[in-house]
């Protein structure tokens, strides 16, 4: 599996800094909540719900009703003005990706990448809840009560 994340790298950097490049304040992050359902979908095999919590996102891979494990990310930005200078800055002046959500937004859809994987590799029968929601909202271990957990701040 290491193999396979490293495989990845690329393209997550890609996401993040795309991510980083588009601040969105908390329950403004329409454009990074589609970004991350699409991405959701270009990997497959995820039900997705969007629009949870205002911009939030959710996907489950797997729902036999046995064990489930939920992960989940925060995706928005904060009201700070950036001057770093990078060519993948914030071109949304005053909001910028201070906190590292970016990052964290990306690795999920790593993780998401990877489980789906794992999954169609090994006909798993558990199940898996990518979620893109409100922070401070902790689900529980079913990925149906998860429809909190993967907060705002990318």
């Amino acid at each position: 599996m290491i193999e396979r994340a490293r495989a990845l790298a690329d393209e997550l950097v890609r996401l993040r800094r795309d991510i980083h490049a588009h601040p969105e304040l908390s329950f403004q992050e329409h454009r990074t909540a589609a970004l991350v359902a699409d991405t959701l979908t270009e990997i497959g095999g995820f039900a997705i719900r969007t629009g949870v919590a205002k911009t939030g996102v959710v996907a489950e891979l797997g729902s036999d009703g046995g064990p489930t494990i939920a992960i989940r990310a925060d995706m928005d930005a904060l009201p700070i003005l950036e001057e770093a200078g990078r060519a993948y800055g914030s071109s949304n002046p005053g909001v910028m990706h201070a906190c590292g959500h970016d990052a964290h937004t990306a690795m999920l859809l790593g993780a998401a990448h990877l489980l789906r994987e794992r999954f169609a590799a090994e006909n798993l029968p558990a199940g898996c809840a990518c979620s893109s929601s409100r922070r401070r909202k902790i689900g529980t271990t079913r990925a149906r009560a998860a429809a909190c957990a993967w907060s705002k701040r990318a």
